[in-house]
């Protein structure tokens, strides 16, 4: 019966291509894995759907940003940005993990190809990438530069630039497509392709992320130095945004590492065995979608601030202890730089 049912949804596939696209993603979900038994790839999938826990956690994020007014402010609007993206590349590549558990259990054809998955999972982790570099530009710009910030970092002009990260991601996706048409490089499988996907969709926005934190760590520190008897409450915000920073500098540089590592070794064809090459893809994989479910955490419920709403929103109560610690000014800056620290938002 299994067969007759695949035999009729392969015959619906009309070209040649669509019908090789079908038979490697069809091999890719039910590899070391028997009909009715969750084993091998499958096994991974179903470990990938324990991350709803991310998707969960950015709704929140988002969510309590958009309720709270108080929240409007350009380093929140960034974080709902980054949210929103990570929402979307957590949910894209679930809707896969689930897939493959399902066909595996039900012994069910898929009835979704993996193409048009794979140019969305492109787009979105350009997307939640470029808003973490995105997000480290607002708050170096707002450390930095307070009264220029006041002028151009505004909530709306925020959202059209997490809107052009989006469109950005589609042009590069394009002009990426372009060259796999032309057959400049081959798609997956060329050290190329590799080289020119990671480069932009992970290197370039670590390499601002980290400079970006990096500089913005040395100025609070530097203006702290300049004051001659820096109180005790200053100093645990600086050593609270020090912690911050290498948490968010770790997370971003390692965690996709295992995934690139996969990569290399399969285009370099040094993986030749079949159960190695299952086993890294689905540990690396794991620590790929790791990368975007630690950051409603980081940015978000690490935030004083941000927690103080949750709690005020949760118990239907204003907390005017909000509003005060995202209005106000820290005494570690000179009075031509009062700016609202890092930590407090």
């Amino acid at each position: 019966m299994e067969n007759l049912q695949g035999q009729r949804f392969f015959s619906l596939l009309n070209t040649t291509e669509d019908r090789l696209s079908y038979k490697r993603h069809w091999k890719n979900l039910t590899y070391g894995s028997q009909c009715g038994q969750c084993q091998g790839n499958c096994i991974y999938s179903a470990i990938e759907i324990g991350f709803l826990i991310g998707v969960i956690a950015n709704l929140v994020v988002i969510g309590i940003i958009l309720k709270d007014s108080r929240l409007r402010h350009p380093a929140f609007m960034g974080i709902a940005a980054l949210a929103f993206a990570d929402l979307i590349f957590l949910c894209v590549n679930l809707v896969l993990s689930f897939e493959t558990v399902i066909t595996t259990l039900w012994c069910i054809r898929p009835v979704v190809l993996s193409r048009p998955f794979y140019i969305i999972k492109s787009v979105t982790w350009f997307s939640a990438n470029a808003h973490v570099a995105l997000l480290a530009i607002i708050r170096y710009v707002s450390i930095a530069h307070p009264l220029r910030a006041c002028s151009i970092l505004l909530p709306l002009r925020v959202f059209f630039i997490s809107c052009g990260v989006w469109i950005l991601g589609l042009i590069l996706l394009g002009s990426l497509s372009l060259l796999i048409t032309h057959k400049i490089i081959t798609p997956g499988i060329s050290k190329e392709f590799v080289i020119v996907w990671w480069l932009m969709v992970y290197l370039l926005p670590l390499t601002v992320t980290v400079i970006l934190h990096i500089l913005k760590l040395c100025f609070v520190r530097t203006v702290l130095k300049q004051k001659r008897s820096p109180d005790t409450e200053n100093r645990k915000l600086v050593q609270r945004m020090s912690t911050i920073v290498v948490m968010v500098i770790i997370m971003a540089t390692v965690l996709p590492l295992p995934r690139l590592a996969y990569h290399c070794l399969r285009v370099s064809g040094i993986l030749t065995s079949v159960e190695s090459k299952m086993h890294l893809k689905g540990i690396s994989q794991l620590f790929y979608l790791l990368n975007h479910c630690v950051n409603p955490f980081i940015y978000g419920f690490l935030s004083i601030t941000f927690r103080r709403s949750l709690k005020s929103i949760c118990l239907c109560a204003d907390d005017d202890d909000t509003e005060h610690s995202i209005t106000k000014e820290s005494s570690i800056f000179p009075p031509n730089q009062s700016v609202t620290m890092e930590t407090k938002q």
